[in-house]
């Protein structure tokens, strides 16, 4: 499992040309790995641990949350420049960064929510330890729709 350590709240925020630069000296090796991702059917260990290690995955993070808070359109140019190198570490890098899925369901209790669904798998999702899941309301709705909220879950494995 790939380590991520939590960076301190305050510390410096990195433009996201910093960024693209840290992104950038990581294709020599994901060009070396391209085959291996092919074989393996998954990143290489060490292409996350060095994508965790050069900080691009907390690009558009909240800085609150220990992120450097760029946005949307830098996470973009990370991934295309990734994708030059190898395209399975461009697509996880894209996929990873910014996607939210809304396969669930929630209820306001005392003190929080409730949420359960079935997430489907995203490509890179072995690496994570959280998930942003979306879902409806089960309850009311607004103006013809349910209201959806996000949610950032602990992702629990089950041994089959």
């Amino acid at each position: 499992m790939v380590e991520s350590t939590p960076m301190a709240v305050g510390r410096q925020r990195l433009s996201g040309a910093e960024l693209l630069h840290r992104a950038q000296k990581l294709r020599p090796g994901l060009l070396e790995r391209q085959a291996e991702a092919e074989r393996l059917r998954r990143l290489p260990e060490v292409t996350m641990q060095e994508s965790h290690d050069a900080g691009i995955l907390r690009a558009i993070q909240p800085v609150a949350f220990g992120g450097f808070e760029t946005d949307f359109i830098d996470l973009i140019d990370i991934a295309f420049d990734i994708a030059r190198a190898c395209g399975a570490s461009g697509w996880v890098y894209a996929v990873l960064g910014g996607s939210l899925t809304a396969m669930g369901r929630f209820r306001r209790v005392d003190g929080g929510y409730i949420v359960n669904g079935c997430w489907r798998y995203a490509s890179g999702c072995e690496y994570c330890t959280y998930l942003i899941a979306g879902g409806e309301s089960e309850e009311g709705e607004d103006a013809g729709r349910r209201p959806r909220r996000r949610s950032l879950l602990p992702i629990v494995r089950y041994a089959s």
